[in-house]
């Protein structure tokens, strides 16, 4: 993911200096991808348990995307990986109009979410949980995720909800592409499944772009 990210960065402006990772966890991510673009990142994390975990090279601090800590104009991208997700529905367009807030004019928007229609849920690896009743998909997930995860923290949503919310704030889609993990990092016991990401993608990748005021 910080490869495919680090591409994408360089190709959209070669010339940025800034950015924001809004759910960056402890930052290993926004960490490389620092590295490899030179672009000074801060990372943005609700949850914070352990300050020692963090990246020794990136500022992380805590907060949420729907009130972003930073003053308008401050970013020339701003990533969201594994985040849309796991935020209320109720929160979600409030959180990108944040995110426009907070880009500079011409500046980018990366989101990636997982696809909600894939037979696998990413987040529980259980078949199918994604489709159910929520009640039932708790039910389910609390017999059969071993101790894993107890409880759903993640929300369903699809590219097209996304495009909807992110056009409503201000943001215009640039590109949205299927991202396709090599097969060394696929979980072994899960390989067979493969050759459907050919078919059914695991994730998306939305690139959106705060537009200069004519």
């Amino acid at each position: 993911m910080a490869e495919d990210l680090t591409k994408r960065l360089k190709f959209l402006n070669p010339k940025a200096t800034s950015g924001l990772d809004i759910g960056c966890s402890e930052g290993q991510i926004t960490e490389r991808i620092q590295m490899n673009t030179g672009i000074t990142f801060v990372g943005l994390e609700p949850n914070i348990d352990d300050v020692t975990a963090l990246s020794r090279y990136v500022k992380i601090i805590q907060g949420y995307a729907k009130e972003i800590p930073f003053t308008d104009s401050t970013f020339d991208f701003v990533l969201m990986i594994s985040v849309l997700e796991h935020i209320q529905p109720n929160e979600l367009k409030d959180s990108l109009s944040e995110v426009h807030r907070v880009l500079k004019y011409d500046g980018f928007l990366l989101i990636q979410i997982p696809n909600m229609n894939f037979p696998i849920e990413v987040h529980s690896r259980l078949p199918f949980q994604q489709f159910l009743p929520r009640t039932l998909g708790d039910k389910y997930l609390s017999i059969f995720s071993h101790g894993r995860v107890k409880k759903s923290e993640w929300y369903r949503t699809s590219p097209k909800k996304i495009i909807s919310l992110a056009s409503r704030v201000g943001l215009s889609l640039v590109n949205l592409e299927r991202f396709q993990y090599p097969k060394s990092v696929f979980p072994k016991k899960f390989v067979f499944f493969y050759p459907i990401l050919k078919i059914i993608p695991l994730d998306f990748i939305l690139t959106f772009k705060r537009e200069s005021v004519r």
